[in-house]
């Protein structure tokens, strides 16, 4: 087995417990639906950071959803039982930077998006 120095994927992190909101067990019906939630999230506000793109703050904007986007998947890295709250608004974050990122691309090369 390869040894690896990312705390994610140490043998520890696998056999841990993982925290719910309500306390429960995982389920793979659980899993899904939040999965789906997480991504409807991100693709509405993709089309946020879409449509703000070329505001005057558009690159701002840009460079705060990364930076915050760095720090929260670290806080969730490293405090896992934050991620139920912290993960809806990783979703948020990472949809506005995605949004706008193809945005500019597509602005510089048409078609590349879709």
């Amino acid at each position: 087995m390869n040894q690896t120095q990312n705390p994610v994927l140490t043998e520890k992190a696998f056999n841990q417990e993982v925290a719910t909101l309500a306390g429960e067990k995982m389920t793979l019906n659980g899993v899904i639906e939040k999965s789906v939630l997480l991504l409807a999230i991100v693709v509405f506000f993709g089309i946020f950071g879409w449509n703000f793109a070329h505001h005057p703050y558009g690159i701002i904007a840009l460079f705060a959803s990364i930076i915050t986007g760095l720090i929260l998947a670290l806080i969730i890295i490293w405090k896992k039982h934050t991620a139920p709250v912290l993960a809806p608004v990783y979703a948020v974050v990472e949809g506005c930077a995605l949004g706008i990122i193809s945005r500019i691309f597509e602005s510089q090369y048409e078609g590349i998006v879709v």
